[in-house]
């Protein structure tokens, strides 16, 4: 059974770690050959304020678990975007928890969470065009691709923001965006 929680400053060298293998495994189908993350980068990523019970408004990183196992992490980030919406990410600790429906069913208890405790009504989620296997799951989990994928993004980030958010990760052109509203 999935489950999820908060995750503490603590363990932000264990998500890192999982973040980066993933990374690893999928580099050549994903990002650019020789692309190395570095913690230095993850911090300035994941602010402490992610990881801390009074800054929960703005946005978190929440550990998955199943059967008691932590399989890997979500965030969400409310920062950057207008009232009521929030972006998420999620990755696997390793391949092993991957391709099973798990991120599929840890996505829809976060999306429940962020509905009921934090009063969500929107939910973007940007990942890599290239990575097919995610964006199915994210449309088992109830998102869907968008065509206007400017429209959108100007609906959802505050305008200050969409020129250093806009773009997504993996730039314009390479970056699928799905929501959930």
């Amino acid at each position: 059974m999935i489950k999820i929680r908060h995750a503490a400053v603590s363990e932000k060298k264990k998500i890192f770690d999982w973040y980066t293998f993933i990374i690893s495994q999928n580099e050549s189908k994903i990002w650019s050959v020789g692309q190395e993350y570095t913690w230095d980068e993850f911090n300035a990523d994941f602010q402490d304020f992610y990881f801390e019970k009074s800054a929960q408004h703005k946005g978190s990183v929440m550990i998955i678990e199943n059967g008691g196992e932590e399989i890997g992490c979500m965030c969400y980030d409310n920062n950057f975007l207008k009232p009521h919406c929030t972006e998420l990410d999620i990755w696997m600790k390793n391949e092993e928890c991957c391709g099973k429906g798990l991120g599929v069913s840890a996505l829809k208890e976060l999306i429940t969470y962020l509905k009921t405790e934090k009063g969500i009504k929107k939910f973007l989620i940007r990942p890599s065009i290239k990575n097919i296997r995610a964006i199915k799951a994210y449309k088992k989990a109830g998102f869907t691709m968008v065509s206007d994928k400017k429209k959108t993004i100007e609906a959802y980030l505050k305008r200050p923001y969409l020129d250093k958010y806009g773009d997504g990760d993996y730039g314009f052109d390479d970056t699928a965006v799905l929501i959930l509203e």
